[in-house]
C-alpha cells in the first residue's frame, strides 16, 4: 500500500477538495460513493493510526459539517420555491407594465401640449435617472454583502446520515471486523443516526467520536 504518510495527507485534504470542486453537483448519494473505499477501510484495517486519521478526517469531518450542510439544503429548497413563484409573478409583472405603458402613452401626451420647452418631460426624465441611480446603488451593495457572506461559509458535502450509518453498520457487523474498530464505529454510527432525527451531537460529541486519545477500547 501506500506510504503512511501519503495517506494521511491524502485523508487531511479529501474532504474539503472534494467540497469545493463538487459540493454545488454531488448528491449525497454520490458523496457517499466517494467515502466508501474509506469505510472499508476503517472496518477492517488493524493500523490503529490509520484507523484515527479516518475517523477523524471524514467522519468527524461529515458530523462537524451537518449543520451548515442542512442549512444549505434548506436554502436551495427556498430558492427553488421562490423561483417557481418569481416565474409566476414576473408574467403577471409584464401584463401590468404593458397594460401600465398603454395608459401612460396618452398622458404623457397631454402633459407635453400643455408645457412650453417640454419641462415636465425633462424633470420626468431627471427623476426617473435618480431612480435609476438609486436602484443601481441599491443593487451593487446587495450583492457586496451577499459575497461578503459567501466568502465566510466554506462549500459542504451533502450526505444521507440514515444510508452512510447503515453502510458502516454492514461493514461493522462483519465478523472479519477488529473489535475496537467495531465499538467505536457504533458510536459513530449512533451520531449519524441521531443526526438523521435532527438531533444534533452536543458536549457528549467530542469524547464519543473522537479518535485523538487512548481509551479503554485500545486499551491493553
Amino acid at each position: 500500500g501506500a506510504p503512511s504518510g501519503l495517506q494521511f495527507h491524502i485523508l487531511d485534504l479529501y474532504m474539503t477538495e472534494l467540497a469545493a470542486v463538487g459540493s454545488a453537483e454531488l448528491t449525497a448519494d454520490q458523496n457517499l460513493i466517494f467515502i466508501q473505499p474509506f469505510c472499508k477501510t476503517a472496518a477492517k484495517t488493524k493500523d490503529r493510526s490509520l484507523f484515527s486519521a479516518i475517523c477523524n478526517s471524514i467522519f468527524s469531518t461529515i458530523i462537524d459539517q451537518a449543520p451548515f450542510a442542512i442549512e444549505d439544503l434548506m436554502k436551495e429548497v427556498k430558492a427553488e420555491a421562490s423561483d417557481s413563484d418569481s416565474g409566476q409573478a414576473s408574467e403577471e409583472d409584464d401584463k401590468e407594465d404593458q397594460l401600465k405603458g398603454k395608459m401612460s402613452k396618452p398622458v404623457a401626451k397631454k402633459g407635453t401640449q400643455k408645457q412650453i420647452n417640454g419641462n415636465i418631460s425633462n424633470e420626468e426624465e431627471g427623476d426617473d435617472d435618480d431612480d435609476n441611480d438609486d436602484d443601481e446603488l441599491l443593487h451593487l451593495e446587495e450583492s457586496d454583502s451577499e459575497e461578503s457572506c459567501d466568502e465566510d461559509v466554506e462549500p459542504v458535502l451533502q450526505f444521507d446520515y440514515a444510508a452512510l450509518a447503515d453502510k458502516l453498520f454492514e461493514l461493522a457487523s462483519r465478523s472479519s471486523t477488529p473489535s475496537q474498530n467495531r465499538q467505536r464505529l457504533y458510536k459513530i454510527i449512533r451520531v449519524l443516526r441521531d443526526l438523521n432525527e435532527g438531533i444534533f451531537p452536543q458536549d457528549e460529541y467530542p469524547e464519543e467520536v473522537s479518535t485523538d486519545e487512548d481509551d479503554e477500547m485500545f486499551g491493553s
